[in-house]
């Protein structure tokens, strides 16, 4: 476990420093490497206890999972632990589902955050050296900014272009204040149509999306509602069909 943990960490330490890797042969101003540093070890020392909690959760869960004789889904926990796991989501244990978006979810605040500093810095550092005189340097971080800032749209973006496969094929299940409603949930497929259930059963529904984080459902005999997912697609809000009243959904 420890050893997959620090390979982990060591890869985004390299992840990182290659993405801000100079220009062979350029010679950088010594505030920008200092910054460089500062940066990755805030990274670093940021994802590191979340990382940990994470891995401890997986195998709590998967000791639960074994005590109540759950094989398949203690094996998919296990797979997890060992970044060898390819179930598809739907199939996958609901706790494990939770657990991984709650990491993806933190794990993101918490590399925006350091990542917001940094640019901050490196604004004030390129506007520091252009007063100087010191174009080339100041060149020099402005492309560093360039990289870290292109690297944070395109994470975004591509969770955009996935949508909407990010949520067909998974359970959306309605809420009540903060409490989940088992027995009122629906399924996208991806030829545009899907099942809604409530308690009175099971009912085809279709689908279009209408937006880059919005769809359009209609169910026979009741109405059509919009339903807009958040950036990372982990939950939505609109109206009820036919727009009865305000809703709220999760995985």
């Amino acid at each position: 476990m420890k050893a997959l943990l620090f390979y982990q960490l060591g890869f985004l330490f390299f992840a990182i420093t290659f993405l801000a890797m100079p220009k062979v042969g350029a010679t950088e101003p010594t505030q920008l490497v200092s910054l460089r540093k500062g940066y990755v070890d805030a990274h670093v020392a940021a994802i590191e206890p979340i990382t940990k909690k994470y891995y401890k959760a997986l195998a709590e869960l998967r000791e639960k999972l074994v005590k109540g004789g759950n094989l398949e889904a203690a094996l998919i926990v296990k797979s997890e632990e060992n970044n060898t796991n390819k179930t598809e989501v739907s199939k996958q244990p609901r706790q494990l589902i939770a657990l991984n978006r709650i990491y993806k979810q933190t794990t993101d605040r918490e590399s925006a955050k350091v990542t917001k500093k940094y640019t901050r810095a490196l604004k004030k550092l390129q506007d520091k050296l252009t007063r100087a005189g010191n174009l080339e340097g100041a060149l020099m971080v402005k492309v560093e900014y360039q990289k870290v800032t292109l690297k944070e749209r395109t994470s975004v973006q591509d969770r955009v272009k996935k949508f909407p496969d990010e949520i067909v094929d998974v359970k959306w299940y309605w809420m009540h204040g903060k409490e989940r409603r088992d027995n009122t949930y629906f399924k996208l497929l991806k030829d545009g149509t899907g099942t809604f259930v409530n308690s009175q059963g099971p009912n085809k529904i279709s689908w279009e999306k209408v937006g880059s984080h919005k769809l359009s459902i209609s169910l026979p005999h009741s109405g059509t509602t919009t339903l807009t997912w958040n950036l990372d697609f982990s939950e939505f809000t609109g109206n009820d069909f036919g727009g009865k009243a305000p809703i709220s959904g999760k995985r």
